[in-house]
């Protein structure tokens, strides 16, 4: 982009030099970049694209076969360099002793030399007769290791004592006997007496106690801080609606009085909209809103979500449910549960934004029911312990009144304990909300456990809890 503008400056500069009363200017780049022509005092001239695409090709072309031949002419220069390089080198460890002779001042030349004695030479064919046998090694040992001065020289076989080479007789050298002494050397260890050990006693010693640091009392009356109060929020003060199922159940409930009743997944059970499922971001994040409608119903809607049901001692899959939710419910049909886990699996809310918000019925709020909405909650059941994990980068917002984003309820028929892990984001804004609460029924004595490895986040004005 930059050379292609920079080629353009340079053509309008060559034109401002051939119009009279027309001078070039950033100005008047800028304006034919914009609009495509220039203008003079007198005359409007059109700028022809295609005479400026067709010399810009022009001069590209040019520049390409001027930068190839350049790069050529560097390669071949490159190479010679480098063969000048290795002579030059040579030269140099050579040093003064380099001759190179021309061709002229070679000299070649040939000789021949011819002998005959006509007669054999002195000493020809007198060793054949003596040496017309093979000398082998012989296998007696004794006539190998007898010397020729041993007295029992004579004992030894006949062929072993012949000791002429041809004509050259060989004498008997005895070799000297080699002398060595044998000298024991023995050093006997002396052994030291050794004084015997005395164990003295020092029962001089005298031991005293370190003296301790003495401590002062202060006089007088210590001030206590008294603790702070608490003001009394009334918690008892009405009812708390909910529902809790033990039944191991995964399904995805329509509107009530609409046919079909379930969406998709069992038709069983009456807790929550959403019942035993992963709750996942389809390709990416997910949203899913629950909405209070300020009436006795409120909303779910999803985006980009996709809901995994499980059933079944053996965790199979149900169903696998992408298509985006806008369903309304009564708060009294199937319980003030947004999602519902249970039945002894573990569950995962991975990639997602779940979300309460809206204004709550006062009818709900202040008349009937203390609490009136858990985004998620988790059932206990016979069947194993049920887990829930909020992954991290995952959030729960409360932002409506009277509602927790995690509920904890056990029925007393379910045995087994409950959990849930929050490695996200939980988050709490309005009034009598909470985080998490807990809830057991029916003399239920099965442990629930919540587990805090993320982010919490109380940001209400009014009776905000975490628990």
């Amino acid at each position: 982009m930059n050379k292609n503008f920079i080629r353009l400056k340079k053509d309008l500069k060559s034109f401002a030099k051939r119009i009279k009363d027309f001078k070039y200017t950033d100005r008047i780049l800028v304006v034919f970049l914009l609009t495509g022509s220039i203008g003079t005092k007198v005359n409007l001239f059109s700028a022809q694209a295609d005479n400026i695409e067709n010399q810009v090709k022009a001069i590209k072309t040019s520049t390409d076969k001027l930068r190839q031949n350049l790069k050529k002419t560097k390669n071949e220069n490159n190479k010679s360099i480098g063969q000048l390089n290795l002579e030059l080198i040579q030269l140099m460890e050579q040093g003064d002793h380099v001759i190179k002779p021309v061709w002229s001042s070679w000299q070649f030349g040939n000789s021949y030399q011819y002998n005959d004695w006509r007669i054999p030479y002195n000493g020809m064919g007198d060793k054949a007769s003596k040496f017309n046998r093979n000398l082998t090694r012989s296998k007696d040992i004794f006539g190998r290791t007898v010397s020729p001065l041993s007295s029992k020289y004579s004992l030894v076989s006949s062929k072993m004592k012949e000791n002429s080479y041809g004509n050259v007789e060989l004498q008997d050298i005895e070799e000297p006997i080699v002398e060595w002494e044998i000298s024991p050397n023995v050093n006997p260890r002396r052994i030291a007496r050794i004084e015997p050990l005395v164990l003295a006693s020092r029962p001089g010693i005298n031991f005293q106690t370190p003296e301790l640091p003495a401590f002062e009392v202060p006089d007088g009356d210590v001030e206590v801080t008294p603790p702070p109060v608490i003001p009394n929020t009334n918690i008892f003060s009405t009812r708390y609606f909910i529902k809790v199922n033990e039944q191991d159940y995964s399904n995805i409930r329509n509107e009530n009085g609409i046919i079909p009743n379930i969406l998709v997944g069992t038709n069983a059970g009456d807790t929550g909209p959403i019942s035993q499922t992963h709750v996942k971001g389809t390709s990416g994040r997910g949203k899913m809103e629950v909405l209070h409608n300020n009436n006795n119903t409120f909303t779910i809607k999803t985006d980009n979500t996709t809901f995994t049901g499980i059933e079944g001692n053996d965790h199979h899959i149900v169903f696998n449910y992408n298509n985006n939710l806008n369903k309304n419910f009564r708060y009294q049909d199937y319980g003030a549960v947004g999602v519902r886990m249970g039945g002894g699996h573990n569950f995962n809310i991975e990639n997602m934004d779940i979300i309460s918000s809206g204004t709550a019925p006062n009818e709900f709020l202040h008349s009937k029911y203390r609490n009136l909405l858990n985004i998620v909650m988790i059932n206990g059941s016979s069947n194993g312990i049920t887990t829930a994990t909020l992954k991290q980068g995952s959030t729960i917002i409360s932002d409506a009144e009277n509602t927790s984003a995690v509920s904890l309820s056990n029925y007393a028929s379910a045995s087994k304990p409950i959990k849930f892990i929050n490695e996200g984001l939980i988050k709490s804004t309005k009034r009598y909300g909470s985080v998490v609460n807990f809830a057991n029924y029916g003399g239920n004595t099965a442990i629930s456990s919540f587990i805090n490895n993320g982010d919490i986040i109380l940001d209400g004005n009014d009776h905000s809890c975490g628990l």
